[in-house]
């Protein structure tokens, strides 16, 4: 098989070393066991939601701004774009009838 090699192969070695450094703890039995320690006041998790999800928000705007051709303005506070209110329907689509738990959530 192939793999992705450095030429000189000198510089493959150094390059190694650096992956080596950077390299992350390893979780001992895995992410569920991860995150059920810090469930039960263990350290935070490696997947931790603080930076997840406006992680996820801004990949979700991203692709908005893609669909539309438009810039988007967020205010994150609000769940809204500020610059194209008529883009809210991709943000929080109407529930349908019988499922309208918590609808009042997002309201301030």
């Amino acid at each position: 098989p192939q793999s992705p090699t450095l030429l000189p192969r000198q510089n493959m070695s150094k390059y190694k070393e650096i992956l080596k450094a950077r390299s992350l703890p390893r979780v001992a039995g895995g992410p569920i066991q991860e995150l059920f320690r810090a469930i039960k006041g263990g350290p935070r998790p490696g997947s931790n939601f603080d930076y997840s999800a406006p992680l996820t928000e801004v990949v979700l705007l991203g692709g908005l701004a893609i669909r539309t051709g438009e810039r988007i303005e967020w205010d994150a506070a609000n769940m809204s774009v500020t610059n194209h209110p008529e883009f809210a329907r991709y943000i929080k689509e109407p529930a349908r009838k019988g499922w309208e738990y918590g609808e009042d959530l997002w309201d301030s």
